[in-house]
């Protein structure tokens, strides 16, 4: 029996993390988790108390000292070592190299969405006629904004470090900067507690369809698990409300984006590493957003599991314990999961739910009545479900049906 250790687990009770411990436990393998010692230990059915070590991940000398000691005294030795967290990924990886464990290295890491200006600086440097590049402003942190720069076309922005799309919108000409800036740190602060000292910067929007090409890297050899189709709310954020797998491309543009993909893969020399990019198509051109060294979040490892019968996580745990990675389709379903958003600030005032919503897949309700919808620092879905069809037009009218059979009833959060 293999001995995984996993870098970091979620805070607190969450359906991804609940997934991707579900999918571990069910693997041949003795799982360890290192979670923050600040974390609370929520997930006791899933790992036991005897295989839960907690860290101080602020100093990481220690904790590799903390680990060989419990290695030591335990006569324990560890086969994986490696995090589902992208804010984890980097210390995941010091610490597979302190044990000598097959690991994704810092160049990558750093060259991927963990460092946003250090991503887009080498990704400008790539020579290919498919690939759009993009101008960047830094916007250091102002104290008098005197300095702002003009903005001539349509940008994006977004903090130097961060996830979840959190503190990213789009900025147009003559829009207020300073005020932009303000807005972007509160919802950072808002989501992670802290936005001191953020940097940001500035980037070209472009427009067009988005999707996430997902997969794992091993061995210099590319893995495609398949290409996710994004849905969003509307501008100027960007709230991701759900996704479809397949997407919708034709067999030309799949090639077209898969063959995008490699050559950037290549150029950023990725290697031994999930990859979860997000790209956008636009005039038969590919925009890389960002790539991340890691598998897909949220529910998208689900969705593929329902779309094609493989199972992501099994897979990212093949890659680092040095075993064959295998994205074979086993199924061929269409999927769309997605969340019901609504786009103000509001109260939740009912939902009336039908009887039979048991028989909807991964139905979850997110939001109860009495609550507070603030749009777009604290806005959730408002429930969650997915369908599958063998068709997109079939599933596109389950979608239908599921959100009529829903009833909202809303008012204005004074």
């Amino acid at each position: 029996m293999k001995q995984v250790l996993i870098i970091g687990v979620g805070s607190r009770d969450n359906f991804k993390d609940r997934y991707i411990l579900s999918e571990l436990s069910r693997l041949p393998h003795n799982i360890f988790i290192a979670k923050s010692t600040y974390d609370d230990y929520w997930f006791k059915e899933y790992i036991k108390t005897t295989n839960v070590l907690s860290l101080d991940f602020s100093d990481i000398t220690n904790c590799i000292a903390q680990i060989s000691y419990w290695c030591e005294t335990n006569n324990i030795y560890f086969d994986a070592i490696f995090s589902f967290k992208e804010h984890m990924v980097a210390q995941a990886s010091i610490i597979a190299q302190a044990f000598g464990c097959i690991h994704t290295s810092l160049d990558n890491i750093f060259r991927a969405s963990n460092s946003k200006l250090l991503f887009r600086k080498h990704y400008n440097t790539i020579d290919n006629q498919d690939v759009i590049k993009s101008e960047i402003i830094l916007l250091d942190n102002f104290d008098n904004f005197e300095k702002l720069p003009e903005i001539k076309s349509a940008m994006v922005i977004k903090p130097l470090f961060g996830s979840s799309s959190c503190g990213v919108r789009q900025v147009l000409p003559g829009d207020d900067i300073a005020s932009i800036i303000a807005d972007s740190k509160q919802a950072i602060s808002d989501k992670f507690n802290t936005a001191h000292n953020r940097g940001f910067l500035l980037e070209n929007y472009i427009k067009g369809p988005a999707f996430s090409i997902d997969g794992i890297i091993q061995n210099n050899t590319i893995h495609f698990a398949g290409i996710n189709e994004y849905m969003y709310g509307p501008l100027p954020y960007f709230v991701q409300t759900g996704n479809i797998i397949p997407a919708s491309l034709s067999t030309d543009q799949t090639n077209f984006c898969k063959n995008a993909l490699q050559n950037l893969i290549h150029h950023f020399g990725f290697n031994n590493t999930p990859f979860h990019a997000e790209i956008i198509i636009n005039r038969d051109k590919i925009y890389l957003i960002e790539i991340a060294c890691r598998m897909p979040g949220g529910k998208i490892p689900r969705g593929y599991e329902l779309a094609y019968g493989f199972h992501f996580v099994e897979q990212v745990v093949n890659l680092y314990l040095g075993l064959p990675v295998n994205f074979e389709h086993k199924t061929n379903f269409q999927i769309i999961q997605k969340g019901k958003h609504i786009f103000n600030d509001c109260v939740i005032e009912s939902i009336c739910i039908p009887e039979d919503i048991g028989t909807i897949t991964d139905f979850s309700l997110l939001t109860q009545e009495g609550e507070k919808n603030q749009y777009p620092s604290h806005n959730k879905p408002i429930y969650f479900y997915t369908v599958r069809a063998n068709s997109l037009d079939k599933a596109h009218i389950k979608s239908h049906k599921i959100e009529k059979s829903i009833k909202i009833k809303t008012k204005l959060n004074n």
